[in-house]
């Protein structure tokens, strides 16, 4: 069951990890919605297994995740307002798109020095000794 578990959670960190990478490279509204889904994954399989994983190295990577899916969620809130406006006929030039792509940028340089924090700490292997 442990080696099943491993496998499992390895994969969604693999997976956060490919996310991390794509948002800092190419940081459109698709990759920012994966990285979040990505997270919430990896997220749910942590509480799942903690009691086979460990609660307090579950618990602390847990903690960490947090301050990225806050600010991908800055991002990402701004995205989607964005996007209900042009749904709405708002022009791209209009005072609130404006607005919000001011807002989406700084959320998003925010974002990218998080995960480029996170990135130098080598927390995938480091991750990964944790949960095995």
């Amino acid at each position: 069951m442990k080696q099943f578990v491993q496998e499992q959670v390895a994969a969604r960190l693999a997976r956060v990890a490919f996310q991390v990478q794509h948002a800092v490279k190419l940081p459109d509204d698709d990759a920012i919605h994966d990285l979040r889904v990505a997270i919430r994954r990896f997220n749910a399989a942590l509480k799942l297994f903690a009691g086979i994983l460990g609660e307090k190295q579950t618990r602390r990577i847990r903690k960490q995740l947090k301050a990225v899916m806050k600010r991908a969620g800055e991002v990402r809130d701004r995205d989607i307002t964005m996007q209900m406006a042009r749904k709405a006929g708002v022009a791209d030039t209009s005072r609130l798109v404006k607005k919000m792509k001011r807002e989406r940028e700084e959320k998003m340089a925010a974002l990218k020095k998080e995960l480029t924090r996170l990135d130098r700490k080598d927390f995938t292997r480091k991750w990964r000794e944790h949960l095995s």
